[in-house]
Formats: structure tokens, C-alpha cells, sequence
């Protein structure tokens, strides 16, 4: 169970660095508009929610400009209807966000893996939240009745079936709420599939698929009210008669004229659609977005129309101008927001969705011989605001600092990368920067040939042989010079001997101890002609040894005459004392 868990959270880690590296690094219209919501009281102020790194950004002219508002990776977006100042946002697996000052200023309103938000028509201090579930916690509905302070579950799909397994994958949520705006206590949701698993072999426990709950009570209890397992992922309801719902799905759209009892495929539309639209005025009157353009229905669903705005991708977001249900915005999941002003016949782009994020991120040199350094640079889309810049860094492979800042008034900033302690010898090193949301890396090459030098002779472990000893080592590769220090205080020392060693391959050192004690010697390798590396060895010190009489024989009988003796000297001695024998005696 536990690889498996491991094996799912390495590949989404894999996955999330691949997808962010993959958007383009400029400040453009290329992160999914998913959430669109417009001020009731001054309709050209408009909200756009992304999922990116700008997060929400607010026009005050109709679409004609946009300035980032803050947070990012929006999954949910929306607006109290009687104090449009006051915003609520979904952020996925961080929580809800409120904004009390039109989205100048944000703080957390709790709960976390928000996937969709709605707000109570009469009652906006009252709202509802979807949650996702993750790992071994089922997603669900929260409430507030306080205006995001406190939040209490009001279905966890947990307690249907319970729980009788190891893990979930997928762990169930609600992803899509709609409020009725007559009588708010009835709820619609599109709940998602949950699958539990005994073990970490696979075997299934239980499973319950994706469909459509409804609640009559404000959320006390829920029903499945049909479209199972379709992949709802917008409900719709008629302002007028909110007996009819409308839901956009995997598959097309649907509808129910009897508050989900029964429901119908609507109008031969097919394909997925992900957004949904209703003329306030008109419900009869609707629009869907779907992967190739905005269809547009005037009998409340029975036939479809492609509406132009073909060609701009994925239509992941729409909505209608309260005041004037002709003007439509409808956000895109790559082209930013397009407007129409005559009901869906014509669109045209509205102003750049931009920011200042990471552009870019490069090493030079691009290939460096292991242990040598590079200088690496981060790039802005645009100049750091006041205080700077802190753009994130991240490295499995070298130690790279945590981030960099970028100055005030400036677009890039440089740091040294050293590559002495890469866990990679000749591969690919990917280095990455985040900011603003978006992220960007890059490929440092390492090339092999950067190899210490080790030594020879004496082995390592082994006995010196006396207070002077010659050390002997190969050359390693890529190295420069070479250093010895010779110590007997520690790891490290050089109470002996400390020098350059050139480019030899040898050293000869004197004045070894000669107490049996520990020596410790350090080979020191300057790879690159940067980067000083190095190999500890321990040796033992001779010992002292007797003068030995090795001629005459010791026991042998002396001949007539003079004779020489012959000593081998000890070691550590400081003399040896030694006579000859003549014809007058000792000498």
C-alpha cells in the first residue's frame, strides 16, 4: 500500500513540474479562465478567475484592461450579490480566500481542496463550498452561515457507505453547486465517483459513481437526483423557473423541467461542455461552452446553434452582463476572455491577461566537468515591484539555494550553482524557478572526468615504516594539483606536514612520529582548476626498535686479530655505541 501511495505522489510531482514548465513563459492570454463573475451594481467591473499563476484579475472597463488581483490556481470564483465588494474564491488544495475590498486584499476564510463555491441569493452570508477528497478522506459540502468564518460539513459521502478500506483513488468531491435563487434552502451538486481499496494490491472494497445530488433542507440531507456517471461540471438554473435545471456534461447538456426528478439530453448538443450561461431575462435563451466554440439555444435547450467564437479553444467559463444580457464574457482555457455585445454574434478578444511571473531560467556555461561551478540566471516578464523579487529555487540533483532576489526596478538576477556535490556524475542537472505562479527551468549538462585522486602506497590502514615515508598516488582525472596535510590531533590535522604537491604524483615527508600512535593524511585534488575535493586515510606510526649485533654472529666463536662488528640500527634510537677489538683491546 505504502509504494503505491508513494508511486501515485511521485508521478503527480512528476506530472504538476512537466505541466508548469510546459506553460508558455509569457504574459499573455494562456492560463484557463475558469470562473468569470461580474458586479450586479457597475456590470463593467468583471472578475476572472484562473487557474494559474495570476489567479483572479479585475477589469473596472468592460474587459478593456486587466490587473492582477492576487492568489492563484482559482478553481472557484464568486461574487455577493447585494455587496459585490465582497468576493469568495476556491483555491485547489489551499482553501477559501474572501476579499472584502473588490479583491484588493485577501485573506484565508478556511477549508481546504475547494473545487466549487456558491453563495445564497438572499442570504450571502450564507454559502456553500465542494471540497475534494484525497487519500483517505472523502470530499464533501461545507457551509457557512457567518460569511466564510466557520464552515461545517454538511455531507462527508463517507458516512453512506463507510469506510472499510485502505486508501481511495478517486476519493469522491463535489464539483460543481448551483443555488435555487427562489427558494435557496434547495441545493443542486454534481458529486464525483469514489472507489476504495482494501489493499495495496488493487482489490476494490466499494465504489459509487458521479451523479447529481440535490437538498431541500439547506444541505441537511442529499439525494441523487440522476446523470450517473456522466461528468456533470456545471448546473444551471433558471431564474424564473427554477424548477428547470440545466447541466453541462462530459456528454452534452441536459435538462430537467421537474427539479431533477427526470432528465433529458438537450438539443442533440454533444461533446463536452464546460460552461453554462442563462439570459436573466430570457432563460429561454442560453449558451454552453464547449471544446471548439459557444453554442447558443433560444427554446431553452431544444436546439443548439454554434455561436461563433470558433477556433479560440476550450470554452471553459461564460457570463451575462445582469443589466444587459446581450454583452456576454466568455473565458477560454488558452485565449483569455472574449467579449460579445450583440448576444453571442460576433466576440472579440478584451484586453491582456498579464503579470509579472518567471520567464526564464539559464546556466552558463550549459555543460560544465563536474565540481566546477555555473552562473545561472532568473528572468521576469516584467520589472520587480517595490522590495523586490523572491523568486523560489529547487534542484534535486545540486544544492541550490532556496531563492534569489530579484531588485527592484530590475527583470533578472544571477547566483552561483556549484556542482562539487552533485548526486549526478555525467547526466542531465534541472534546475527550477518559481514565481508568480508559473515556473520555468533548465538543463545543466555535467560531464564526467572530474575524479579525485586516490592513493597508492602505503595502502590505506597500513604501518609506516619509519619517520620518513614517500606517498604515492594516481593522477584521478581532470585534476590540477594536488595537497597534502599529515596530522596526529585528528581528522584533518596537520601538526606534521601541510604543502603543495604540485603536479606529482609523490611526496616524500620526514619527521613522522615513531610512537605506534595514529596518523592521519588528507589527499587534496583541485578538480577543474576550481574545486578542491579530498580522501582521508589512516595509517599507524612505526615504533621504536633496537640496535641488533648482526655480525659476528651472536654465540659464534671470534677469531685472532681485530675484528669490525657490524649493527643494524633501530629505529627511534638516537646512537649506537659500538667497539672494536684488536690486539690492544677494546677501541
Amino acid at each position: 500500500m505504502r509504494s503505491l501511495r508513494t508511486l501515485r505522489l511521485m508521478f503527480a510531482m512528476v506530472t504538476a513540474l512537466l505541466l508548469l514548465g510546459a506553460i508558455p513563459a509569457h504574459s499573455t492570454h494562456n492560463v484557463p479562465v475558469v470562473a468569470l463573475a461580474i458586479d450586479r451594481r457597475a456590470p463593467t467591473t468583471v472578475y476572472a478567475g484562473t487557474y494559474g499563476g495570476g489567479g483572479v484579475f479585475k477589469s473596472t472597463d468592460g474587459g478593456e484592461s486587466w490587473r492582477v488581483s492576487g492568489l492563484a490556481y482559482i478553481d472557484a470564483l464568486v461574487i455577493d450579490p447585494m455587496t459585490p465588494t465582497t468576493l469568495y474564491a476556491g483555491i485547489d488544495n489551499v482553501g477559501t480566500y474572501k476579499s472584502t475590498d473588490g479583491g484588493a486584499n485577501w485573506s484565508s476564510a478556511g477549508i481546504g481542496v475547494i473545487t466549487s463555491l456558491a453563495v445564497d441569493p438572499l442570504t450571502p452570508t450564507t454559502l456553500y463550498a465542494g471540497t475534494r477528497g484525497e487519500g483517505t478522506t472523502f470530499g464533501g459540502v461545507y457551509k457557512s452561515t457567518d460569511g466564510g468564518t466557520s464552515w461545517t460539513a454538511v455531507v462527508l459521502f463517507e458516512t453512506t457507505n463507510g469506510w472499510f478500506g485502505e486508501y481511495c483513488f478517486p476519493c469522491g468531491g463535489v464539483s460543481a453547486l448551483a443555488i435555487d435563487p427562489q427558494t435557496p434552502t434547495t441545493i443542486y451538486g454534481q458529486r464525483e465517483p469514489i472507489t476504495v481499496y482494501r489493499d495495496e494490491w488493487g482489490e476494490i472494497s466499494w465504489w459509487t459513481p458521479s451523479a447529481v445530488i440535490k437538498s431541500t433542507d439547506g444541505g441537511l440531507s442529499w439525494n441523487a437526483v440522476g446523470l450517473v456517471d456522466l461528468g456533470v461540471r456545471v448546473l444551471a438554473i433558471d431564474p424564473l423557473t427554477p424548477t428547470t435545471v440545466y447541466a453541462a456534461s462530459d456528454s452534452g447538456v441536459y435538462k430537467s423541467a421537474d427539479g431533477g426528478a427526470t432528465w433529458n439530453a438537450s438539443g442533440g448538443l454533444v461533446g463536452v461542455v464546460a460552461s453554462l450561461a442563462i439570459d436573466p431575462f430570457t432563460p429561454t435563451t442560453l449558451y454552453a461552452g464547449a471544446n471548439d466554440a459557444v453554442h447558443k439555444s433560444t427554446d431553452g435547450g431544444v436546439s443548439w446553434n454554434v455561436n461563433t467564437l470558433t477556433g479560440a479553444g476550450p470554452v471553459s467559463s461564460l457570463a451575462i452582463d445582469p443589466r444587459t444580457p446581450t454583452t456576454l464574457y466568455a473565458g477560454t482555457a488558452s485565449g483569455g476572455v472574449f467579449k460579445s455585445a450583440n448576444s453571442g454574434a460576433s466576440w472579440n478578444p478584451t484586453g491582456l491577461i498579464t503579470w509579472t511571473h518567471i520567464s526564464s531560467i539559464s546556466a552558463n556555461p550549459s555543460s560544465v566537468v563536474r565540481g566546477s561551478p555555473s552562473i545561472v540566471t532568473v528572468t521576469l516578464s516584467a520589472p520587480a515591484s517595490a522590495g523586490g523579487a523572491v523568486v523560489g529555487i529547487y534542484s534535486p540533483y545540486v544544492p541550490a539555494p532556496a531563492s534569489v532576489t530579484v531588485a527592484e526596478g530590475a527583470t533578472s538576477a544571477d547566483f552561483t550553482l556549484s556542482t562539487s556535490f552533485s548526486t549526478e556524475d555525467a547526466a542531465p542537472v534541472w534546475i527550477y524557478a518559481f514565481y508568480g505562479g508559473l515556473s520555468s527551468f533548465t538543463k545543466l549538462t555535467l560531464t564526467p572526468g572530474s575524479v579525485m585522486a586516490t592513493m597508492r602506497s602505503p595502502a590505506a590502514g597500513s604501518t609506516l615504516g619509519g619517520s620518513t615515508v614517500t606517498f604515492d598516488w594516481n593522477a584521478g582525472a581532470g585534476a590540477t594539483q594536488y595537497w597534502l596535510t599529515i596530522g596526529t590531533t585528528g581528522i584533518g590535522s596537520n601538526d606534521v606536514y601541510g604543502g603543495s604537491q604540485g603536479t606529482n604524483l609523490t611526496g616524500t615527508v620526514s619527521r613522522f612520529p615513531i610512537n605506534g600512535g595514529p596518523v592521519y593524511v588528507r589527499l587534496w585534488t583541485l578538480v577543474g582548476g576550481t574545486s578542491w575535493q579530498f580522501t582521508d586515510y589512516i595509517y599507524t606510526a612505526a615504533t621504536q626498535t633496537k640496535a641488533v649485533l648482526t655480525s659476528p654472529a651472536p654465540g659464534s666463536t671470534l677469531g685472532g686479530g681485530g675484528r669490525h662488528l657490524r649493527v643494524e640500527c633501530g629505529r627511534g634510537g638516537d646512537a649506537v655505541l659500538a667497539h672494536d677489538w684488536n690486539d690492544r683491546g677494546w677501541e
